[in-house]
């Protein structure tokens, strides 16, 4: 029980690693959302100023830059939600991994206390045919 205990520790351990990644991802991830919001807000005021509405050139680079810079923010937009929905379940599984251990430690801890009530009944009464079971400190 204890064995499986520390490896539901370890696992446990490494799922908080994996959540924490997951928040980091997100937060890259808003901050690259953010930049494209910039610098599609930048092409967009220039655009609007009016000093290079005559210059056809500039407006299609422009247009091409904005094209690209909705593409990529998207592509952004999915990558953010497939990450906080991995993050979501991989929470999820944490917490599970959690009550689980929880409810092992009251197993193991019950388990201790009827071997040391057997250990004292057995001390006090003598149960015959029995062997005395180990002493735990008493």
């Amino acid at each position: 029980m204890k064995k499986t205990k520390a490896e539901v520790n370890r696992i446990l351990k490494h799922m908080a690693q994996v959540c924490q990644l997951s928040e980091w991802m997100l937060q890259k991830l808003e901050v690259q959302d953010l930049d494209l919001m910039v610098r599609e807000q930048r092409i967009l005021e220039v655009l609007a100023g009016g000093d290079l509405v005559g210059h056809d050139r500039f407006i299609a680079n422009a247009s091409r830059r904005l094209k690209s810079i909705a593409e990529e923010r998207e592509k952004l937009a999915r990558a953010q939600a497939k990450v906080a929905q991995e993050y979501a379940r991989q929470r999820q599984m944490q917490q599970a991994m959690k009550d689980r251990l929880t409810g092992m430690m009251v197993a193991l801890a019950r388990k201790e206390d009827e071997q040391l009530l057997d250990e004292l009944v057995d001390q006090m009464f003598g149960r015959p045919g029995r062997k005395p079971a180990a002493r735990h400190g008493l």
